[in-house]
């Protein structure tokens, strides 16, 4: 008899049924456990659990919001890699907010469209992207688009983070053993002094901007506008990187 199948290719016949349960309630556990932190009651987690088995995989709201980061990015790595909107030392220049190009205005419209140019300031301001220059003026503060200290995008990044990293481990899952159909994943991860947490994050921190700069830059130069040439589908792929420290849950109602 032909096994049944989860999604497209994982075999409910190869996995122990007693052990896939406990294992998928002990994925529901952390995650029940990590949105009670942002002050999510226990009943009402219960309320969205059964809104979302009646609609699974559906993201609306982080999608649309994941959007505006992505296109602030895209802004962020024309800034720093046209001739129009560098300096001679190859540096992004200050931008004069409003006016002809080179100018925020310009960049603002060619990745937001109709959004107000307030808005998408606000947002470069909010995610570090920028800082205002007096009133007119602002200049890239870093190149990578930063959602710390911002709840809502947080929760945006680890729906987007756990969605990207549960598909990778469907795929390694189903590989068969063939290295040629695996996607890199990996995770280094020691027991070390609290003194020397931030020596870790910064020894770390430099080298997974740079990766996330090379992957934007390497993605930008083959995105959807070189698909036809292949003759190809659109494949969704990209790289998320975090530097992570482990802390007993909070004791949250």
């Amino acid at each position: 008899m032909k096994p049944r199948e989860i999604g497209v290719n994982i075999a409910i016949d190869d996995l122990d049924p007693e052990i896939r349960e406990i294992l998928a309630g002990e994925m529901l556990g952390v995650c029940i456990s990590a949105l009670k932190q942002y002050g999510i009651s226990s009943g009402r987690l219960a309320d969205l659990s059964n809104r979302a088995i009646a609609r699974p995989g559906e993201t609306p709201t982080a999608s649309r919001l994941a959007k505006d980061v992505d296109q602030l990015a895209k802004l962020a790595s024309v800034w720093m890699g046209s001739v129009e909107y560098v300096d001679d030392a190859g540096r992004p220049k200050v931008l004069p907010i409003r006016g002809t190009a080179p100018s925020f205005a310009c960049l603002a419209k060619k990745f937001f469209g109709r959004r107000t140019l307030e808005e998408v300031v606000e947002l470069g301001v909010k995610t570090q992207v920028l800082e205002r220059v007096g009133d007119d003026k602002v200049a890239q503060f870093g190149g990578c688009v930063i959602f710390a200290g911002n709840p809502c995008l947080m929760l945006v990044h680890a729906i987007q983070s756990i969605s990207c990293f549960l598909a990778t481990t469907l795929v390694n899952a189903t590989s068969n053993g063939s290295w040629a159909t695996r996607l890199p994943d990996r995770k280094a991860s020691a027991m070390i002094a609290a003194e020397n947490v931030d020596k870790f994050f910064g020894v770390m921190r430099e080298s997974i901007i740079n990766t996330i700069e090379m992957a934007n830059r390497w993605l930008m130069a083959h995105e959807e506008k070189n698909i036809k040439a292949y003759n190809s589908k659109a494949v969704k792929v990209g790289v998320h990187a975090y530097v992570f420290r482990e802390r007993p849950p909070l004791s949250v109602r």
